[in-house]
């Protein structure tokens, strides 16, 4: 029949028919999101870069195909086996690398991004120098064959959301999307979450976890969609030293860390099992801005006795967390999932303005290459990558499939629809069956 035309009546009775007759419909699922408000909308529209498939892209699926994964093994004593030595070459920034990515805001993250690249005054370029050889360089395209159509989370502060960046900078070319959204969770007042969606339909995530408390453990404990997990935590626990003085007391709440960490890192070992790689924290080095080298000794102790008076954050306690955090690795057996990168402890020649955060591009490079070659070694029962429907299409096919798509970002409008949706009201109606036949065509 013409559309638009009779159509119309079937249409109208079928919306009819599910109003009244399908009351016992599943009920809608329970929304993770809350409604944005005015700022936050602009700013969410910002932050989303979306692209079509291209016949580059469908190029770079067929190459897939022909890439075979290095083999490689790991030994966890190469993290301190080497040294930092002087580069010839700086790395361009991130801005320049991963304009799409680097670029988007929503709500002052931009700010931050910039903040850490060190654009203003860049650090002198030092390499790692592994004399074992066992750490392979970051390869994009190997990456993006070993993830396939998989989704890792990062799930951590700061310093992973770094790592994030630096993981996902150079995967550019082969990104479709990217997404920064603050949402509400059903157990978290608010929440950061960024996504980039690469071409294969594998999946990069970030999602933030200052401490290792119940109800910020929840969406990663509920979450459905996640391969492997990377995670990190340790640098908020300073905050338990900021209101407390004295031994006992700061005896009591390393304690009391020590047994939030213990419970939350179980039951998220429970949950991912050996889909799950743990990383460390990296030290603080108070008074960073006279040094203008690489070191040859972390911090001690007795260094941060000396300038206790410059820690204004109390992230001196890192060095207490870390060693409780082995301790606890050691308890439920899981250090063969952990990666130590303890050259990063070295680095306060290239630390952004508060010392703890390195800046990027930069010794984070080493630790992206690190976490490549575990994933490579360690992740060999890793999931197999989902069944997909797809196949290589002709230089016809690829064409016309750039053409037929069509796809668009959330809009402001957009969101004022889903704020609206709140106060409609469904019409309650009745339904007889004899109805289909009771009229006529006017």
């Amino acid at each position: 029949l013409c559309i638009p035309g009779p159509l119309d009546l079937q249409r109208d009775m079928l919306y009819t028919f599910l109003l009244a007759r399908c009351t016992n419909f599943p009920v809608p699922r329970p929304s993770t999101t809350r409604f944005l408000s005015r700022r936050e909308q602009i700013d969410a529209e910002k932050a989303s870069a979306t692209r079509n498939m291209t016949v580059e892209d469908y190029k770079v699926l067929r190459r897939l195909q022909g890439i075979s994964l290095p083999r490689v093994g790991w030994t966890p004593s190469i993290a301190g086996a080497g040294q930092w030595v002087q580069s010839p070459e700086s790395p361009q920034p991130f801005s320049l690398q991963c304009p799409n990515l680097w670029n988007s805001s929503i709500s002052g993250f931009q700010l931050r991004r910039q903040w850490w690249s060190c654009e203003l005054k860049p650090p002198v370029p030092y390499r790692y120098l592994d004399p074992t050889g066992s750490t392979l360089p970051f390869n994009a395209l190997q990456f993006v064959k070993w993830l396939g159509n998989r989704s890792v989370l990062f799930l951590g502060d700061s310093l992973l959301e770094q790592l994030w960046h630096t993981v996902v900078c150079p995967l550019q070319p082969y990104v479709l999307t990217y997404f920064t959204h603050r949402f509400k969770h059903l157990h978290v007042n608010s929440t950061w979450h960024m996504f980039a969606r690469l071409i294969t339909g594998g999946t990069i995530r970030y999602q933030i976890l200052h401490r290792m408390e119940s109800q910020y453990l929840q969406p990663p404990l509920d979450a459905k969609d996640v391969d492997l997990l990377v995670f990190m935590c340790g640098q908020h626990y300073n905050a338990y030293q900021e209101r407390v003085s004295g031994p006992r007391v700061k005896k009591k709440t390393f304690l009391h860390a020590h047994l939030e960490y213990r419970e939350g890192l179980s039951r998220l070992h429970k949950k991912y099992q050996q889909q799950m790689v743990i990383l460390m924290p990296n030290l603080h080095w108070p008074n960073c801005e006279t040094f203008k080298i690489p070191q040859l000794k972390p911090p001690n102790e007795t260094y941060y006795k000396q300038l206790g008076g410059n820690d204004k954050h109390g992230w001196g306690a890192l060095v207490e967390i870390r060693r409780l955090w082995r301790g606890v690795h050691n308890e439920l057996k899981v250090n063969s999932q952990v990666l130590y990168v303890d050259p990063l402890d070295l680095r306060p020649d290239a630390a952004t303005s508060d010392c703890l955060h390195l800046c990027i591009p930069g010794p984070l490079d080493l630790q992206r290459d690190m976490l490549y070659t575990f994933l490579l070694a360690r992740c060999t029962n890793f999931p197999v990558p989902r069944p997909s429907t797809t196949r290589f299409l002709s230089r016809r096919e690829q064409i016309d499939a750039e053409k037929a798509s069509a796809t668009r970002n959330m809009t402001v409008e957009d969101y004022e629809v889903l704020r609206r949706l709140q106060g409609v009201s469904l019409p309650r109606v009745g339904w007889t069956p004899s109805i289909a036949g009771a009229g006529q065509w006017v």
